[in-house]
């Protein structure tokens, strides 16, 4: 048996032994109970399986896990053990798993730095205005002169320390001059190793450095370093850097690596407030690192202190005039700031920067998309999707706009290569139906259509399409069944209730009509459409009154509506006020004065107010204007 394995296997069974005595004889704790029966291993074995589930509660996952392996090296086969290891590498998988999800979605919300527009028609994505912004109040410039200016202090500072420490070099006799380049070359050779990922060599030549210099704070600060970027998700790691990056500030409260290393563990656990205070003193000790800064924006981002993030990338574009990274980050803070016009701005000057930079390419054109400047959100999106043909987000945005701009083959083919990357997208099967239905391909929709909705069967959207196309296809019975649904699983939907009240309304099913057309209404009183059918379903029901009051709200909304004036019309008509009546088909006629069937109730109404003069005016009118109109002999019989 390998001698490493034998030695591993004591070690872990005396940090078993210790951790359970500790567990059994710590103060304020309870003796354990004499257990008739079980050895003292035994007994030795449960307390420490009481430990390592604590651990786990507290989320030391890998403390748990050592003593549970140590209990298995000692008896492989031991159920109870296994389970509770099993058990605890579950947790600790959910909890990966959760800081994960959680660390993507910071990392979206800054690389991706816009709002999440949900790639769908249906979704009416909230539009921008990208005009020229306001500029920064007077007391903005002088928290960015503030800062600009303590920043140039900052870097008269770190020289002077540089200097100050030559001087104290070459102070040193010849022989402490010696030992200090010893130290400082293990150091050098230490680092290297690091970016080789030689982390254990690496802390060989840091702890010879610290040897022959016990306080030497760099190689503490390197240590620590080390620790981290060997594996930040370890718990003994994480403990150690912060062991030797706080010794290294002891040594030297000057040095800005410990601060640095402080402020990635901070980032690592979530502590952002911390974080930021490690960074900032990081980037005060050495303020020419535009590193320290932009990391220091980003927490700040993430914080939600956006006005401190703003400054912390203009101060790295102060340093870096070509960081188009930070560029791009002030636009994502711009967005959080209210400043579209700023932050399309920033996106074209990370673009002018390095014009291959997809995500800011990306960035221009959603916000463009949002903006409603479909043209110029197309040229940056095309871009984005030619730098990274196989991001399916890509080729889903450029699909979005081109549909919006009626190009709706082109759409179909963004979205067919975009469900080639990834076929089981309900969101691109869903806009892929939409896009071949603009196209009048009812049934190839239907199926693009039908597997959205399995894919995700409780999305209201998607729901909502399924019945567009069943009711294109003719399938009035199916596509009300859907709709239904949608509006079950989304009440404040308006969409499918409008639907869903034509159907019911077409097939005389008012009481059903008007169930969904009042809920309608309650969610938005001055719908178009919302108005405009529960005109009908009044019309159709006698309630002319009701009839009148809701056509005239949706006239309202759009003056040149010509049929809603028409029914209005016939609701006047109803109601015997023949005087609005006319004055509602005379103003029908100024908007389309092709609506023929409008001259000839005109007319009609005319002749039974005994005006014959200008009855027979507007048959005449209309005759003249089309000759084949289905009722000519009718009116010929008229104005004879």
């Amino acid at each position: 048996m390998d001698k490493r394995v034998i030695i591993i296997g004591a070690a872990v069974l005396l940090i078993i032994i210790g951790a359970a005595l500790f567990f059994m004889l710590r103060p304020g704790t309870e003796p354990v109970v004499e257990q008739t029966g079980l050895t003292e291993f035994e007994r030795i074995r449960d307390n420490t399986m009481i430990l390592a589930e604590d651990y786990m509660q507290k989320s030391d996952y890998q403390r748990a896990l050592d003593l549970l392996d140590g209990l298995l090296i000692q008896d492989a086969s031991d159920e109870n053990v296994r389970a509770l290891r099993e058990k605890v590498l579950q947790a600790r998988k959910l909890a990966e798993e959760a800081a994960k999800a959680e660390d993507r979605q910071q990392k979206e919300d800054l690389v991706g730095s816009i709002e999440d527009l949900g790639q769908s028609f249906n979704n009416n994505p909230q539009t921008v205005t990208l005009q020229q912004d306001r500029g920064p109040t007077e007391n903005e410039k002088q928290q960015l002169a503030k800062q600009l200016a303590e920043l140039e202090e900052q870097k008269r500072l770190a020289e002077q320390r540089r200097k100050d420490e030559e001087a104290r070099l070459a102070a040193l006799s010849e022989a402490e001059r010696q030992k200090a380049e010893k130290v400082r070359s293990l150091i050098a050779d230490g680092v290297r190793q690091m970016d080789e990922q030689k982390f254990s060599e690496a802390r060989r030549n840091f702890d010879e450095a610290i040897s022959l210099s016990p306080r030497e704070a760099v190689a503490f600060a390197q240590k620590g370093e080390s620790y981290f970027l060997e594996d930040k998700t370890n718990q003994i790691n994480i403990r150690e850097a912060v062991e030797f990056a706080n010794k290294a500030v002891d040594y030297d409260n000057t040095l800005w690596i410990p601060h640095n290393t402080l402020g990635k563990i901070y980032v690592e656990t979530r502590n952002w407030g911390q974080a930021i205070n490690e960074f900032r003193e990081a980037s005060r000790l050495n303020p020419d690192n535009v590193n320290i800064l932009y990391e220091l924006g980003k927490v700040q981002y993430r914080a939600g202190q956006f006005n401190d993030a703003r400054m912390s990338f203009e101060g790295v574009v102060h340093l870096d005039t070509n960081n188009y990274k930070a560029l791009y980050n002030l636009g994502a803070v711009f967005l959080k700031l209210g400043k579209a016009g700023s932050a399309l701005d920033s996106y074209k000057k990370a673009i002018a920067v390095n014009p291959s930079y997809d995500a800011a390419h990306y960035a221009a054109g959603n916000l463009l998309n949002q903006a409603g400047k479909f043209a110029d959100a197309e040229t940056h999106l095309k871009k984005a999707a030619a730098l990274q043909p196989g991001n399916s987000k890509y080729l889903d945005a450029l699909a979005v706009v081109l549909f919006k701009e009626g190009k709706y083959s082109d759409a179909e083919k963004y979205f067919n290569a975009s469900l080639k990357i990834d076929p089981e997208s309900a969101e691109s099967n869903n806009n892929m139906a939409l896009a071949i239905m603009k196209q009048n391909r009812y049934s190839e929709a239907l199926d693009f259509s039908a597997k959205a909705v399995q894919l995700e069967s409780s999305n209201a959207v998607y729901l909502y399409t399924l019945g567009e196309i069943s009711s294109s296809l003719g399938d009035k019975t199916n596509a009300a069944v859907v709709y239904e649904k949608a509006a079950a699983v989304d009440p404040a939907y308006l969409l499918p209730r409008i639907n869903l009240g034509k159907i019911y309304d077409e097939s005389g099913e008012y009481d059903k009509a008007l169930e969904h057309l009042l809920k309608a209404y309650k969610l938005d009183p001055e719908s178009l459409e919302v108005n405009n059918n529960l005109g009908n379903v009044y019309l159709h029901t006698e309630l002319y009154e009701d009839s009148i009051r809701h056509y005239k709200k949706a006239i309202e909304k759009k003056p040149n509506a010509t049929l809603i004036r028409y029914n209005l019309a016939n609701a006047y008509i109803e109601t015997k006020r023949q005087d609005l009546a006319v004055k509602t088909l005379q103003e029908l006629i100024k908007v389309d004065s092709k609506f023929w069937d409008a001259y000839y109730r005109l007319g009609n109404l005319m002749f039974k107010d005994g005006d014959e003069a200008g009855a027979s005016a507007v048959f005449k009118t209309l005759l003249e204007k089309n000759p084949n109109y289905k009722n000519r002999e009718e009116i010929e019989a008229l104005i004879q």
